[in-house]
């Protein structure tokens, strides 16, 4: 069986850690896996662990057993994972003398990277001048290849593979819904809006609470539920400080969740204010779940979802506003029927069987 090695940044939750860890789960049959991760918390090691594969957090014990398995098995797959990931995955290919197919996997916009800051920046060049070592540098998207060809990236060895989902796991459950409503005391007669993600500066969380703020001040009926770790409400004191007290609980903080596919069933209108995307793979969880959508326009596959996704500028709160409302002001019938129009175009464009074969396809090509 081949080894295939996974060296990524981190595996805490994020739509590349997720993707990540929905290849391992497709995968153990296929290859002997093993996961490193270099910094954060781990949060997606045990399910990793009963995925199949060997999981370990880089130190000196994680590199040696590595570079023996490459110097055992020369045609080991070594997939670096994000920037950090992919420099260790190089480091490594080069002490072992090139032992091992070298893969590169980049997830994010190299443009909102490089402006993060100087660190970022530079991190962004050493990869630019050290890309051409690997066979193949793996993309989620037209638009992030380009950016990183931009930067000075060598564009002889590059694929686009578009993340995917499985669709199985995002069906609206009537029952979950009830449960869910019925543990954060949101009524069944309500309609709720929901954001997913971390608190970052590119996710934009001050839009969305300025938009949150007129809209519970125009619909009594509406709650909002925000999943994603980092968030409190003193971190948004000014865009929430004329909220009363029955308005602010309408407001559910769930923190960092491993059942948004379920919480997903409860969402009538998802909303993503990034200002900048890779790909938006929690927008497509979304739609796939049938939830109608409302997206900053930084998206690349707006087109696809003409009825159930409206776009709004990145900053524009009262455009956010106003994309909301236009689903907030249909019936639940005609949400639905929208929904179910985009999930077939999910289940068509975006399935992870096909994200899958892609990648499979490209490893034995190299």
């Amino acid at each position: 069986m081949t080894n295939l090695i996974f060296l990524t940044t981190t595996i805490d939750c994020g739509g590349a850690e997720k993707l990540l860890l929905d290849l391992v789960k497709q995968l153990a049959n296929d290859y002997k896996i093993t996961v490193i991760y270099i910094i954060g918390e781990g949060t997606y090691k045990t399910e990793l662990i009963l995925s199949g594969a060997e999981v370990f957090k880089l130190n000196l014990n994680s590199l040696i057993r590595t570079i023996k398995i490459l110097c055992k098995n020369p045609k080991t797959i070594l997939q670096g994972w994000m920037y950090h990931g992919n420099i260790v995955a190089t480091i490594l290919h080069l002490i072992s003398l090139g032992k091992g197919k070298l893969s590169w996997a980049l997830h994010h916009s190299a443009n909102n990277y490089a402006n993060e800051s100087l660190k970022h920046f530079l991190l962004l060049k050493l990869t630019a001048f050290l890309s051409s070592l690997p066979k193949a540098i793996i993309f989620v998207s037209e638009i992030i290849k380009q950016e990183h060809i931009q930067h000075g990236y060598s564009n002889d060895n590059m694929r686009v593979i578009h993340n995917g989902i499985d669709t199985s796991l995002f069906k609206r459950n009537e029952e979950t819904a009830y449960l869910l409503r019925q543990s954060l005391n949101i009524p069944n007669d309500t309609v709720t809006i929901g954001i997913v993600g971390r608190n970052h500066p590119v996710k934009d969380y001050r839009t969305f609470f300025r938009a949150s703020y007129v809209l519970l001040k125009k619909h009594q009926n509406l709650h909002i539920i925000i999943v994603g770790r980092d968030i409190s409400f003193s971190q948004f004191s000014n865009q929430l400080k004329d909220l009363n007290f029955e308005d602010i609980n309408r407001i559910h903080l769930l923190g960092e969740r491993n059942d948004v596919p379920q919480i997903l069933s409860i969402i009538d209108v998802f909303v993503l204010t990034s200002v900048s995307e890779s790909f938006a793979l929690a927008l497509i969880e979304a739609l796939a779940a049938g939830c109608c959508c409302v997206s900053t326009d930084v998206i690349f596959f707006n087109n696809l979802f003409s009825k159930a996704l409206s776009t709004f500028p990145p900053y524009n709160y009262q455009a956010l506003v106003d994309s909301v409302e236009h689903y907030l002001n249909m019936s639940k019938e005609q949400r639905d029927n929208i929904a179910i129009e985009a999930k077939l175009q999910i289940e068509k464009y975006y399935p992870l069987s096909q994200t899958i074969n892609n990648y499979k396809r490209l490893w034995n090509s190299i």
